[in-house]
Parts: structure tokens; C-alpha cells; sequence
């Protein structure tokens, strides 16, 4: 007398439930294969009803497009031509697919302080963002990881900086984003500033030198009203000449 021997039962039975993209949900039945094993059997372990075979070692059995899966339990068994082996119940998890898009990155394309602040987009499934920074078009380097949206810089020195950041979830990991630029232009150490202010009116005309300027940040001059006296006659016409020496980090005057 023959005796039906049926195949081992699968292990690593998993229900996968997948978001495709925003719209679209699927949840499929995953396994390892069996030694001996012909096809495979999967249930619908809430109805009893089986709900198909396959000779692979997957099996779709939720889809839907802008709802949610009824997310039923399910079972496998694996089956040769003479017998069938127990049903295995899948464990429902959570299955992501790399992120399929890059961020959209900004940033102030020229800085004069050292301070600013790079940003990024938000991208369908991602759990984290990783940003990366080449100073002078050097070697790239990470300079934030995480689940954030922007990163703060400060105290930056005169150079140029290149950033990139791609999006990343359990699935892997996206595209690099395309690249933006921060220039920065400190000028400091504006010295030796002298200006002379002279008016002329109708028969007259003298000379005034101003003790002092008040120098903007970046090198700019302004000559208090308080600085000039009053012309003689209502008629009259400023004049103004200044110099300065060149600052740290200038590139024109």
C-alpha cells in the first residue's frame, strides 16, 4: 500500500501589506519554498474559502485603489500531487518600497553672515532624509540624517557650498536630489575711512572734513545730516567724497 507523504509546511509565511503609491494598497501572501513541494495552497483564514494556488512562493490577495484592504487573515500550505501539509497562518507586516522620488532642495544661493538654512521637501513614505555638504567642490560629506525637513548652519567661512539630499525608508534608499549652491561672502575689517563734505551757495563757498563714518557691515558709508553745517544761502549744492580700504572677503568696492 502506498502512503501520500505530504511536503514540509512552509516557514517565513508573511502578509505584506504594500501602499504602491498614495492611491494603491495591496496585501500579498509571501513564503519560503518547501522541499518536495508542487504548488501551494492559500486560504482566506476568516472565511475558510481557499482563494488560490500557485507553484511561486507569493500570492496577491488584496488590492484596492483609493480605500482601505479589508486586511482578512490568511494561511498557506504547501501540497505535491499526493498530500498537502498543515496550513501556516501569516503574520500581517508593514513592506515599503524605496522611496521613488528625490526632495526638492532650497537654499539662499549667496550668504554675507556665515548663518542659513537649507530645506527640503517631504516625499511619499519616507522616514528619514539624509543631507549632504562639498565645500569647494570636494569630497561629499553627511552633515544631517534624519527625519527633519531643513538644517541650520552658522559660522560658516568664506567658500562655496554644494548640498544634496536624497529620502530613505526601510524599502532603501531614493535618488540624490539635484544639487544647490551657497556662496559665502563675508567682508570684514573695513578700516582708514575719511570722507570730506563741501557745499557751495551763491558767493561763497568753504570746506567741511567729517570726523566720522558710520560703515555698514558690508562696507557701505552714511554721512549723518549732523555732520554738515547749514549753508550760508538758501542755494546751495553737496558734494561728498569718500574712500576706505578694502575689507576681508570684498571682491569690489
Amino acid at each position: 500500500m502506498a502512503i501520500a507523504i505530504p511536503p514540509p509546511a512552509p516557514t517565513g509565511v508573511y502578509a505584506n501589506d504594500l501602499r504602491v503609491n498614495p492611491k494603491l494598497e495591496t496585501l500579498t501572501v509571501v513564503w519560503q519554498a518547501s522541499a518536495g513541494a508542487t504548488y501551494y495552497e492559500v486560504k482566506d483564514a476568516d472565511t475558510g474559502s481557499v482563494v488560490g494556488s500557485t507553484t511561486g512562493t507569493s500570492k496577491e490577495v488584496e488590492s484596492v485603489y483609493d480605500g482601505p484592504l479589508s486586511m482578512h487573515s490568511y494561511a498557506v500550505r504547501a501540497c505535491n500531487p499526493y498530500a498537502c501539509s498543515g496550513w501556516v497562518s501569516a503574520v500581517q507586516r508593514d513592506v515599503y518600497n524605496p522611496p521613488s522620488t528625490a526632495p526638492s532642495l532650497s537654499a539662499p544661493s549667496t550668504n554675507g553672515t556665515g548663518g542659513y538654512t537649507v530645506s527640503w521637501g517631504t516625499v511619499f513614505q519616507a522616514a528619514s532624509y539624509t543631507l549632504q555638504e562639498s565645500v569647494n567642490g570636494g569630497a561629499w560629506s553627511t552633515v544631517y540624517s534624519g527625519g527633519g525637513t531643513s538644517r541650520a548652519f552658522s559660522g560658516k567661512a568664506i567658500a562655496s557650498y554644494r548640498y544634496r539630499v536624497m529620502a530613505s525608508n526601510s524599502g532603501g534608499h531614493g535618488p540624490w536630489s539635484a544639487t544647490v549652491t551657497v556662496t559665502v561672502a563675508i567682508v570684514t575689517n573695513v578700516t582708514g575711512v575719511t570722507a570730506q563734505v563741501r557745499w557751495v551757495s551763491t558767493g561763497f563757498s568753504a570746506i567741511a572734513s567729517a570726523p566720522s563714518l558710520k560703515a555698514a557691515p558690508a562696507g557701505s558709508t552714511d554721512v549723518s545730516p549732523s555732520m554738515m553745517p547749514p549753508p550760508p544761502e538758501p542755494t546751495y549744492a553737496w558734494f561728498l567724497t569718500a574712500s576706505w580700504e578694502r575689507g576681508d572677503g570684498c571682491d569690489a568696492v
